[in-house]
């Protein structure tokens, strides 16, 4: 009985460690990056052009930004992980991988308390989500 005690103990402790490894790979906390960050990343991977304020407040946003990647436009919005209208966003935007504002919809992805949306026709759309989904 003392050999199979020891074994559930090994087996609870092994599983407790993996869902702890699953859950914390899940959600990434990014909250304390800017959208300068995000472009300082980006231009490991990308020439990226200038920068112009987007009128991020329409989606919800605490900040946001357009700008060009290789000469292709992409919408960088950021949101407060904190306050329920931007969880939910978040939270639709991850399941749908759109992005609805003001009767437009973009095609968008979410790491953390960032989204990033572009066309449908972009055309470094696997490039951009990989670096994106590095960040």
């Amino acid at each position: 009985m003392n050999k199979f005690r020891v074994l559930l103990v090994v087996v609870a402790s092994i599983l407790v460690i993996s869902l702890s490894f699953m859950s914390c790979g899940s959600s990434k906390d990014n909250s304390q990056k800017t959208i300068e960050d995000l472009l300082e990343h980006f231009s490991k991977t990308f020439e990226v052009g200038e920068e112009y304020e987007l009128f991020y407040q329409a989606a919800g946003a605490c900040d946001g930004s357009d700008v060009d990647l290789d000469g292709e436009t992409v919408f960088i919005l950021k949101f407060d992980i904190n306050d329920a209208g931007s969880k939910s966003t978040l939270k639709e935007v991850k399941s749908t991988n759109t992005l609805k504002v003001g009767g437009l919809t973009f095609s968008a992805a979410v790491n953390g308390s960032f989204v990033v949306c572009y066309t449908s026709d972009f055309s470094e759309k696997e490039k951009l989500l990989k670096s994106f989904n590095s960040f």
